[in-house]
């Protein structure tokens, strides 16, 4: 059996950029970071980018926010699949 590690965070920065009535977004609130090995035994990480949510959700007026969330996953994941 392959293993998958499902990890949540940016919980407080992701409640800040919630804008939209209803409140749609929380679908995709708090990021969430999927850690999976495929078939091949090559470990995969995968996430949704936070301005894919805040685009597909309408959220607006949070771009600063939804930067800093993108940059903190990039360290993150660059810190998750380093040697």
């Amino acid at each position: 059996m392959k293993k998958i590690i499902s990890v949540l965070f940016c919980a407080l920065l992701g409640m800040s950029i919630a804008t939209a009535e209803p409140l749609t977004e929380g679908v995709g609130l708090p990021v969430k970071v999927l850690a999976w090995e495929g078939r091949s035994g090559q470990v995969w990480l995968s996430y949704n980018d936070p301005a894919y949510i805040a685009g597909r959700h309408g959220i607006v007026a949070r771009d600063e926010i939804v930067q800093k969330m993108s940059e903190a996953l990039d360290k993150i994941s660059a810190m998750a699949v380093a040697p």
